[in-house]
């Protein structure tokens, strides 16, 4: 390392500024992704809550059903659930808006 460039003086002379302001760039980055998950919390329905709409609408409980996954999707601003499960042999897709909870079947 050649100690004679200004720029490596630059940064030896100013490495506690340096540090400090990359420190509060990062926590500026955290407070920035904690605001998006607080801010999907708050318009999107949760995984639990599209799945309880999925069985109200058919009328089951997680208990009669077999092979239960969600999948959560997005595409151009519009997010949604896909439901899926198996009820007495019969595979069940179902949609459901992750923003209003409207259930909308797409496979049985």
């Amino acid at each position: 390392m050649n100690k004679s460039n200004p720029t490596v003086q630059f940064i030896i002379k100013n490495r506690k500024t340096i540090c400090t302001f990359l420190i509060i760039l990062l926590l500026f980055e955290l407070l920035v992704v904690y605001l998006m998950v607080q801010q999907y919390k708050e318009n999107y329905l949760s995984r639990p809550d599209a799945i309880a709409a999925v069985m109200e609408k058919t009328g089951l409980s997680t208990d009669q059903v077999t092979d239960l996954d969600s999948d959560f999707e997005t595409e151009n601003g519009t997010a949604w659930f896909e439901i899926t499960f198996v009820h007495d042999g019969t595979e069940f897709l179902y949609k459901v808006d992750a923003k209003s909870g409207e259930v909308t079947e797409l496979k049985e």
